[in-house]
């Protein structure tokens, strides 16, 4: 099965699938049918129609059940998916009770050893010795090892492994002699194959009829290297096993070995000489592909033909094979080490370096490194590593540059400090900042290097100063807070429980302070969009100008907010789980959203100017996309962004933003002309949108607020526009906004 329509399965890319509704296509693929019904249970669509053409072609249930077992097999390959081909199979055996191929199924999907005996015993009675030998190669020793079969079935096992007809049974023979007790006939046998399965031998080393010696000369030399632990050895002994001339190892599993043993420069040798020596080759993009990131990492030139062969190929379509798979995500490292290599040669190059993230090759890094083939990959780490070196190396050197530069600038003495402690020099900065006026900021940059040095006693007391600063002066800033708290903390020292709560409220409070809404709406334009069911709560939000902030439990993805997960391995945390939220898009024309969150199309969007200030205590920002596994691998990186702002990246469509604010449950907003002031979100309605289902009988009732709110709004802002969404003329597939007038004279047939 193509490994790209898994992938759309397992992400719910429904409209990369729609060609399975197609009849032409089940007679182009034999899974396709099977694809088709599961794609209408994803969907929640009834599949009676679609087990009836099954049905129709397998002409019995126990064969239409076992047919779709098959499919979810090879579709659901995920272990917490199992009990999907599971079911199909069990429903099979119900109408067909001495099915064998139903406890074939049932034995590769539950790995219990019962459904293979009864697999094999029912083969046997039917003499079909070709599915018994297919079967005996194809079972998994480890599973048999641990069965609790009685001694009769163990005796019937045997009696079918002697039989001359079957073949590929030495395992399982082996397994039958030692759970009967028969060691000698065990061992004698084992003696005189070639190679065992590990698991097998180890059975008979554990009870004590090998010894360590025989063990290691019985299992293959490819269990010998999973033995080994490391890629450095395995590759040592794969070395030792090719000098034998065997058709074993193959070159390309040589090169495969080299590669990842980090041997670049073997690879580099053995990918030219099999080059020059073969004129046909098992996946040579691949091969080209080590041989390029092999260069990257040693720094030298790039092999100017494979990477115009390289580059010639569409990585990024669909994935249709796991060779293809390993192509792209060698492809991405090979990008990405690339962008590295250039963004290293500037770091070398130049003095006067803009900050890492503006650089159009840092953003092609970051999104090469989220892409889902990538994730998971055994180089993803390494790559990590290697862009967090670039950018401590790039961060180092701004700071040289400064510094140098400072001499001739004279920097103030506070900003010297600074400098000097990015580059982590922190007794030099001591120096400077004892002889400063003893601001907040003054204090909390020696309180830092205290900290930094180990001094955790001198660390408390400038923290502390510059917490009474920060108090004295009513500012709220999170960062002096935490500090404290956490020199406080360290130092083993403790106050009273009411004050150290007061203070971790202030905490939670001030993180809203650093998310503004200029920081990035001014990029986009000021509109946000929010989508809302029709009903009494947003008709009242609507009319009393404020966003509902909702809790956790409110929320449509049971992954949002996890804040025990994020917090149960911390030893110290002062974020508390409060915080509610109001979401927001910056996507004005979205099918799934419309479908989601306003019923159906039968709901509102309206579109929310915000153009100042917000409330204490209330912040807004971009939600970022990330990969689950990805997620999980930062998920100790900036505690409260991976708590409010991350979110898988099925939901990326959304182009989300949050408003959020901590144990507040709604945030008011009006837009007054200066120099009034407010204390609610300077924020307005700029238009609202019906959906294309919105019923007819309600229009006038959402003219006359309209036109209400239109009548008491400040004079300066301009009037709310009434919109109606409509399927597009030109392509039904897609959404058009036509204009209501609010005058109900102009809206004759509405």
């Amino acid at each position: 099965m193509d490994f790209q329509v898994k992938q759309d399965f397992k992400y719910k890319r429904f409209s990369r699938l729609e060609y399975l509704s197609q009849s032409d296509s089940w007679n182009e693929d034999e899974s396709n049918l099977g694809l088709y019904y599961f794609l209408l249970e994803s969907k929640g669509k009834t599949t009676d129609t679609a087990f009836n053409e099954i049905l129709a072609i397998k002409g019995e249930l126990a064969s239409a059940y076992n047919y779709l077992g098959d499919v979810a097999f090879k579709l659901f390959e995920e272990r917490t998916d199992r009990d999907i081909p599971t079911y199909y199979y069990e429903l099979a055996l119900k109408f067909s009770e001495t099915n064998s191929h139903s406890y074939w199924g049932l034995y590769h999907s539950t790995h219990d050893p019962r459904h293979f005996f009864q697999s094999i015993v029912i083969d046997y009675k039917l003499e079909e010795f070709k599915k018994i030998t297919n079967k005996m190669f194809s079972v998994y020793p480890t599973d048999l090892v641990e069965a609790e079969f009685s001694q009769n079935d163990w005796k019937l096992l045997k009696s079918i492994c002697l039989d001359e007809r079957i073949e590929h049974q030495n395992d399982v023979l082996l397994i039958c002699y030692f759970h009967l007790g028969e060691f000698d006939n065990g061992v004698n046998f084992l003696m005189s194959e070639d190679y065992v399965s590990r698991e097998v031998v180890k059975l008979y080393q554990n009870h004590g009829n090998i010894d360590e010696e025989t063990f290691l000369r019985k299992i293959s030399y490819y269990e010998r290297i999973k033995l080994l632990g490391t890629a450095e050895l395995a590759y040592e002994e794969i070395k030792k096993e090719a000098k034998k001339g065997q058709a074993n190892p193959t070159q390309e599993v040589i090169i495969k070995y080299a590669f990842e043993a980090n041997a670049y420069n073997d690879v580099i040798d053995l990918v030219e000489g099999k080059f020059k020596k073969d004129k046909v080759h098992f996946s040579p993009n691949v091969l080209k592909l080590y041989h390029l990131i092999s260069s990257l990492y040693l720094g030298l030139p790039l092999k100017d033909d494979f990477e115009k062969d390289v580059n010639s190929n569409n990585y990024f379509g669909d994935i249709r094979s796991e060779d293809e798979k390993l192509s792209l995500s060698l492809y991405l490292v090979y990008l990405i080490l690339k962008n590295i290599n250039k963004l290293e040669s500037l770091l070398v190059k130049r003095d006067d370096l803009h900050e890492l993230t503006h650089y159009a090759l840092y953003k092609d890094i970051k999104a090469n490194l989220s892409h889902e083939c990538l994730i998971g990959h055994y180089l993803y780490n390494s790559l990590v590593d290697n862009l967090q070196g670039l950018k401590e190396r790039w961060h180092r050197r701004q700071v040289e540059y400064k510094l140098k530069s400072a001499k001739d600038d004279q920097l103030a003495p506070e900003v010297m400090a600074g400098l000097l402690m990015d580059k982590g020099e922190y007794s030099e900065a001591l120096n400077i900042l004892s002889g400063l006026k003893p601001t907040m900021s003054v204090n909390n940059m020696l309180g830092v290097c205290f900290e930094h040095i180990g001094d955790w006693n001198s660390a408390l007391e400038h923290s502390k100063l510059a917490l009474e600063a920060m108090l004295s002066s009513g500012e709220k800033n999170n960062t002096i807070i935490n500090n404290y708290l956490y020199c406080l903390h360290k130092s083993g020292n403790s106050i009273d429980k009411e004050q150290y709560e007061s203070y971790v409220e202030l905490f939670n409070q001030s993180l809203t302070e650093g998310f503004l809404p200029h920081v990035f709406l001014h990029d986009n334009g000021n509109s946000l969009f929010k989508y809302y069911p029709f009903n009494n709560f947003t008709l009242d939000a609507l009319v009393n100008g404020y966003f509902y902030l909702a809790s956790v439990e409110q929320l449509n993805d049971p992954l949002e907010l996890p804040y025990e997960d994020l917090t149960k391995d911390k030893e110290f945390v002062v974020l508390r789980p409060n915080f509610r939220l109001s979401s927001f898009s910056h996507n004005e024309n979205s099918m799934l959203m419309w479908s989601h969150y306003a019923e159906n199309h039968t709901g509102l969007m309206i579109e929310y100017c915000f153009e100042g200030n917000l409330p204490e205590g209330v912040g807004i920002e971009k939600v970022q996309y990330l990969h689950p596994e990805e997620r999980f691998m930062e998920k100790d990186k900036y505690l409260f962004n991976q708590y409010m702002l991350i979110k898988n990246k099925d939901w990326n469509y959304e182009k989300e933003v949050r408003l959020f604010g901590y144990k507040r449950d709604k945030v008011y907003y009006e837009k007054l002309p200066y120099p009034k002031r407010s204390s609610h979100a300077a924020a307005y309605v700029k238009s609202i949108t019906v959906g294309y289902r919105f019923p007819e009988s309600t229009i006038k009732l959402v003219q006359n607020i309209v036109s209400t709110l239109n009548e008491s709004r400040n004079k300066n802002l301009p009037k709310i526009i009434l919109r109606r969404a409509k399927l597009s003329n030109n392509n039904f597939f897609d959404l058009e906004y036509e204009e209501i007038g609010l005058d109900s004279r102009n809206n004759i047939g509405l």
